[in-house]
């Protein structure tokens, strides 16, 4: 909430146009892994176009609260070469400790963090698979039984019926 009430009010100060760009959460790691196709931050196809743009010098600002909302892995090291051969100025609106030892250690423990986090999801996934169970988000109408097994007729499951039989109807 602070950054969304905060990062606006800077950005006008700043700039007499402002464009935003609000990846939500889940988006906020990158791994740099080029085959992964997990929707990874520097994979996410709204970034790379302003990455592009930032090269380009379309932009005179880029604003974040601070250096962890652009990007928390060595990504960040590619938005900033991107800002500098556009002559983009990146400007925070909080406190960022720009000492590389620091800013080291945070992302290489937050980047194992998340490896690890993929990993675990991975093999849970998997030891769904082996179990015959359901696995990811449930399908539009479906919800997933008490267990957490199967995908079941959820709330919205006569409106999928309704799709249908009105697809057929015609």
């Amino acid at each position: 909430e602070e950054q969304r009430e905060v990062v606006p009010g800077l950005a006008a100060e700043l700039a007499d146009e402002v464009e935003k760009l609000d990846l939500g959460v889940h988006t906020g790691f990158s791994t740099m892994t080029r085959d992964d196709e997990s929707g990874l931050l520097d994979q996410n196809e709204r970034v790379t176009e302003r990455i592009d743009e930032l090269r380009s010098g379309r932009f005179d600002y880029l604003i974040a609260l601070d250096d962890r909302r652009v990007c928390r892995d060595e990504y960040l090291r590619v938005i900033q070469y991107a800002a500098g051969q556009g002559n983009t100025e990146i400007v925070y609106a909080g406190e960022v400790n720009e000492d590389d030892l620091t800013f080291d250690l945070k992302r290489r423990i937050e980047r194992d963090t998340k490896e690890e986090e993929i990993e675990k999801s991975r093999r849970a996934i998997e030891r769904r698979k082996q179990q015959g169970y359901d696995h990811g988000r449930p399908r539009f109408g479906m919800t997933y039984d008490a267990n957490g097994h199967y995908q079941v007729p959820g709330e919205e499951f006569d409106t999928v019926t309704e799709i249908f039989q009105l697809d057929n109807a015609e």
